[in-house]
């Protein structure tokens, strides 16, 4: 994983899915709210205030997920069974951070 502690203050974070983007909140506060560890995004994880926000973008990468001010992408999988050489060879990934001053009101 690659992690990005942000200077964005957001109890919400965006990611685009198929048909638009889904909203997640950045907090645990509840059990629901801790089971939502990672999610299943396109292209783009979002996080973002008023006036300021920071994209992440990846064209080849799917697992995102944003605690309080972090945003994470996902970059392997790590599993050891039933291919135990899953994911052991070189790798190039491409990703970027996109930060903004426009409010994304339209995202997606």
């Amino acid at each position: 994983k690659v992690e990005f502690p942000l200077s964005v203050s957001s109890t919400e974070a965006q990611y685009e899915i198929q048909s638009g983007f889904v909203s997640r909140p950045t907090h645990a506060n509840t059990s629901w709210d801790s089971a939502k560890f990672e999610v299943s995004g396109h292209k783009w994880a979002h996080l973002g205030e008023p006036d300021f926000g920071v994209g992440l973008l990846s064209k080849s990468k799917y697992g995102y997920s944003a605690k309080h001010n972090c945003l994470t992408l996902s970059l392997l999988r790590s599993t050891k069974a039933p291919d135990g050489n899953a994911d052991m060879d070189d790798h190039v990934i491409e990703y970027a951070i996109y930060p903004h001053d426009v409010r994304c009101t339209h995202l997606g």
